[in-house]
């Protein structure tokens, strides 16, 4: 199994100077320090979709765009991109997405297209130079037209930037060193994201299990008289959600309205990211306003499970959040509906909404084109297993342990994902930079 030291010490080069300019600060003494116009050109040649492949530039480096909906919205006229040009996406929420085109196409004419003046120099030691953190918060320091915390580097801006130059030969040295260890650390990456689909998927298993079949696997079993569910355990009862719960979608908006009654609001976002809401996170909600009448209904209720009825794609209505006690002052909000317990454990429901039965009947009832719903008739509507009481406790507790445990495994993998993207981030910032020698 491959491992990567992040505690290693690296060497200096021996001799540094004063770079001129506060976010490079000192630089190896041999190497240079330019504004990027006097190694680059800017071209600006307007072409059309009809002669020229589209092209996108992301994270992930320069790509052909297939998204037909993207072509209509940037229109046919694009700025032409050159096989070895660098194409950098000057928006303050697209940091780091640069890229060296390995095609000649069509970018937007918001991006900023670099070609280099001599043809000996290594492109992509640029290419990591304007992915590296510290470039891209200068590069963004100089941006213009504030709109809602989103602002655009333009490309008259960008030519004066002073940028660290190694001399050719060891541009390439550090193209290469970085390109080795970056896939080194890419590659454990992928290994730790597909440890976190495989927890994802077992934690899923063990829900659908649990809920759909039970905790004993030699209980006694009998048809439930609908052909996807199968057998359940003798006992068991086949209902509806109508049938044990209320079905309240809320009509409270994010408004605060003159008159009204202040609240918190619990909204999309909150639901979407938390298995349950809790008191601790009351005071990070948003405050809005609601009437009288609407916070009667729609205040959150101990046992209350709280649902997605509305989202961009059908595989995301019906996410559920439990709601382990009252909580007073802190209303549902809209683009959500509370599914409040009459006959059943809130705590239950809410795992079923978890499992592939509930999310596969949101799916097929969901309606839209660009955004999906669900209506109050179809969640009310949606067919559950109901184990007695005393055993849908049992399922909760056993279900709650485990997924306690399938999350600290998901987290921890997560936080070794965020500690590798940071290391791997400033060891390019501190190669591009000068301030380790390879």
């Amino acid at each position: 199994m491959q491992t990567l030291k992040l505690t290693k010490k690296y060497e200096t080069y021996p001799e540094y100077k004063d770079s001129g300019v506060e976010w490079l600060g000192k630089i190896p003494k041999e190497w240079g320090a330019q504004k990027i116009v006097s190694i680059f050109d800017f071209p600006n040649q307007k072409v059309t979709e009809a002669n020229y492949e589209p092209l996108s530039v992301t994270y992930g480096g320069i790509k052909k765009q297939i998204e037909t909906a993207a072509k209509v919205a940037e229109g046919s006229l694009r700025k032409l991109v050159k096989v070895g040009d660098i194409a950098i996406n000057g928006r303050s929420d697209r940091k780091g997405a640069v890229g060296v085109s390995e095609y000649e196409g069509g970018v937007s004419l918001v991006y900023n297209v670099l070609r280099k003046r001599d043809k000996t120099f290594d492109s992509k030691y640029f290419h990591y130079l304007f992915r590296s953190k510290l470039f891209s918060e200068e590069f963004y320091r100089w941006g213009r037209g504030i709109v809602d915390d989103l602002w655009t580097t333009r490309e008259s801006e960008m030519k004066n930037i002073i940028i660290a130059v190694p001399k050719k030969e060891e541009q390439s040295s550090i193209v290469n060193y970085l390109d080795d260890k970056t896939s080194h650390i890419d590659k454990i990456i992928e290994k730790k994201q597909k440890l976190i689909k495989l927890l994802v998927e077992k934690r899923t298993a063990v829900i659908n299990h649990a809920v759909m079949k039970g905790l004993d696997p030699k209980v006694e079993v009998v048809e439930s008289g609908i052909d996807w569910i199968g057998k359940i355990p003798k006992g068991w009862e086949i209902n509806r959600v109508k049938h044990v719960a209320m079905v309240l979608p809320s009509n409270i908006d994010k408004l605060t309205v003159e008159g009204e009654i202040n609240v918190r609001l619990c909204n999309y976002t909150d639901v979407y990211k938390n298995e349950s809401i809790t008191k601790e996170m009351t005071d990070n909600l948003m405050i809005a306003t609601a009437t009288l009448s609407q916070i009667q209904k729609f205040t959150l209720k101990k046992d209350d499970v709280i649902i997605t009825k509305d989202s961009e794609t059908p595989d995301d209505i019906g996410i559920p959040a439990y709601v382990p006690e009252t909580l007073e002052g802190v209303v549902c909000g809209y683009h959500l509906a509370i599914i409040r317990p009459t006959k059943i454990n809130g705590g239950y429901l809410a795992r079923f909404f978890s499992t592939q039965a509930a999310k596969t009947q949101f799916f097929l009832c969901a309606n839209g084109l660009t955004r999906y719903s669900i209506g109050i008739g179809d969640i009310g509507g949606t067919i559950l297993p109901t184990p007695p009481k005393s055993e849908q406790v049992q399922i909760i507790e056993f279900l709650n342990k485990k997924i306690t445990q399938y999350n600290l495994a998901v987290r921890y993998a997560e936080q070794s994902i965020e500690t590798l993207q940071e290391f791997k981030s400033s060891l390019i910032s501190s190669v591009v930079t000068g301030k380790i020698k390879i």
